[in-house]
């Protein structure tokens, strides 16, 4: 069985993956200093619905839920995730500036995503410009 990451290598691999024309959203509307931003947020959450395969984060999903990390080459880290927990003597929550939507199912895809150029390219669109 081919695995989701020979299937996804670049944006327009994750739209036909997941049966999308490969067509943005009319942004005119909004500032012009937006547009690219949220165009690349879209592109991205693509990418990581078409990897996770169906998978999608939930609140309920028990527990402690893991977030990942990219080390990125000015030596600053960003997470992306979430975490929640009711395992712990006292509630705990910890919200991370990311959110669900950009979860990944598995370790093994974060590391996959922060590997390919493309994707990588997104992520530094949404949290550093």
């Amino acid at each position: 069985m081919e695995k989701i990451t020979d299937r996804v290598k670049s944006v327009s691999d994750a739209f036909e993956v997941l049966n999308r024309p490969f067509n943005m959203p009319d942004l005119s509307a909004l500032p012009e200093k937006l547009v690219n931003r949220f165009l690349d947020e879209y592109k991205l959450l693509t990418v990581i619905e078409a990897l996770n395969e169906g998978w999608f984060p939930s609140e309920d999903d028990g527990g402690y839920t893991p977030y990942w990390w990219i080390d990125w080459p000015n030596g600053s880290s960003a997470a992306f995730g979430y975490s929640h927990t009711h395992l712990a003597p006292s509630f705990t929550n910890s919200y991370f500036g990311v959110g669900f939507r950009l979860r990944l199912k598995t370790r093994a895809l974060a590391e996959y995503v922060a590997e390919v150029e493309q994707f990588k390219k997104l992520y530094e669109t949404l949290f550093f410009e």
